[in-house]
């Protein structure tokens, strides 16, 4: 991107001069020719739009990899079905994958520097060891970022999908991390990506037997989108299946928009275990961090959380509000995920949350059925603009500390709002339930201040 710098005129002098030093025993002679003075010349700044010349993309890994698949190969992670994709704007490009048939590939949308971008997926699985729904956002690559959720449990499987739509080679790092600090082993030295394509690791080899699951993804020479890929089994039941989207740098702040656990059935396995969860991981320095619901009606507090440097923390979140937007004020950076749990007609599936990042201005993609959560920390009302891409502009006002839940969102559509909010999907349908942030992407556009005469 166009760094933003301003360049600013705002005299012309002409000057020229010497100076000579001469040192000797009796003393010193300094001679100097005086600097002439001009007249100053002002002048009025007047701002002009500059757009960076370069394209920008974001990613989705595709279909939803498992473990095990392939039993003559079962550390091998193969793509199930297809991902069903829609996106705001961008041309689309296909991401090879390792294995697998085209229909599960990942797949690159790319825009010009000046158009808003947003593409989002989703894909319903029904087999004996893999049942559910997911959703993700398509998201931009980058050098670094986090994931935080899942375990690696007996029955439960759980890879990192690594896309690379640039045009260099990365190699990736991969450390993860666990409730007791860094998983010794948990590291790979360099799983390497060619451009145009996308590989898909192992996280219950990287880290076995971990119960809170934090993973920091580091790459060199290319950038890439990661993506958590989860399928649980309970006993010889399905439990469910999720589509995990990655964050950026950890942060004093995270908001969670429409956090829910829906069972429709009780007295049942899935039941006892339908609960939301908030993992947190402070990755330098220990504090605490206040847990918040913000909802229709304002914010409450819930509870404090002690975090120790290095180490991921579980949070039970007990009798959580239906639907609230959960948010965390940290007294240092963290980085974390939030879960929740469905049971639907005798179904189970679960979600996973990634925090949505502060935005005034976003395209947004919302797969079918989706719901559309907009949610305002600060002290002051935020008046946001929904235009749909095929549609007449929707006006809301997302009162201060609250959340507003639009529950017919239009498929794509343009938002901007007054002041900074956080936005994010959640989808609960007969099939199960998914959760992504609605992130945002810069449209390469800066502003160059001009002075003339």
């Amino acid at each position: 991107m166009t760094s933003n710098r301003k360049f600013k005129r705002v005299a012309t002098r002409s000057s020229v001069g010497f100076v000579v030093t001469a040192t000797a025993a009796a003393g010193i002679f300094v001679a100097t020719i005086a600097q002439p003075q001009y007249p100053l010349l002002t002048a009025d700044p007047l701002p002009v739009d500059i757009v960076s010349s370069s394209n920008h993309t974001v990613a989705c890994t595709g279909a939803l990899p498992l473990l095990g698949a392939d039993l003559s190969n079962p550390s091998l992670a193969i793509p199930q079905g297809a991902l069903q994709l829609q996106s705001y704007a961008g041309e689309a490009a296909q991401l090879r994958r390792e294995a697998g048939d085209a229909a599960g590939a990942g797949t690159a949308f790319t825009a010009s520097a000046d158009v808003q971008l947003a593409a989002a997926g989703s894909q319903t699985l029904a087999a004996d060891n893999a049942a559910g729904y997911v959703a993700v956002n398509c998201a931009a690559p980058s050098t670094e970022q986090w994931i935080v959720a899942g375990k690696t449990v007996l029955g439960s499987s759980v890879t990192l999908s690594l896309a690379n739509p640039g045009t260099k080679t990365a190699t990736v790092q991969v450390t993860a991390y666990a409730a007791n600090g860094k998983v010794q082993g948990g590291k790979t030295t360099g799983a390497v990506v060619p451009p145009g394509q996308v590989r898909t690791i192992s996280v219950n080899g990287l880290a076995p037997e971990v119960g809170e699951l934090a993973l920091h993804v580091q790459s060199h020479g290319g950038a890439v989108t990661a993506q958590l890929g989860i399928s649980e089994v309970h006993d010889i039941r399905t439990f469910g299946v999720d589509l995990v989207a990655a964050q950026a740098a950890p942060s004093t702040t995270l908001l969670f928009p429409g956090l829910r656990t829906t069972a429709t059935q009780r007295g049942s396995d899935a039941s006892s275990n339908s609960r939301n969860e908030l993992f947190l991981f402070a990755p330098d320095n220990s504090g605490t961090a206040e847990i918040h619901a913000l909802g229709d009606n304002g914010r409450k507090h819930i509870t404090t959380v002690t975090l120790e440097a290095g180490k991921v923390a579980n949070v039970e979140l007990l009798d959580w509000p239906a639907g609230a937007a959960l948010e965390v004020t940290s007294q240092v950076p963290v980085v974390g995920g939030a879960g929740g749990t469905t049971l639907t007609s005798g179904k189970t599936d679960m979600a996973w949350y990634a925090p949505a990042p502060e935005l005034t201005s976003a395209a947004i993609a919302v797969v079918q059925g989706g719901h559309l959560h907009l949610v305002n920390p600060g002290p002051t009302p935020a008046e946001v603009q929904l235009t749909p891409r095929d549609g007449r502009p929707q006006k809301i006002t997302v009162a201060a500390g609250s959340q507003h839940t639009i529950t017919a969102a239009p498929a794509l559509a343009q938002l901007t709002a007054s002041g900074p909010i956080h936005a994010g999907i959640t989808i609960f349908n007969n099939d199960g339930t998914a959760a992504y942030p609605v992130v945002g992407s810069s449209t390469q556009k800066d502003q160059l201040l001009l002075f003339t005469d």
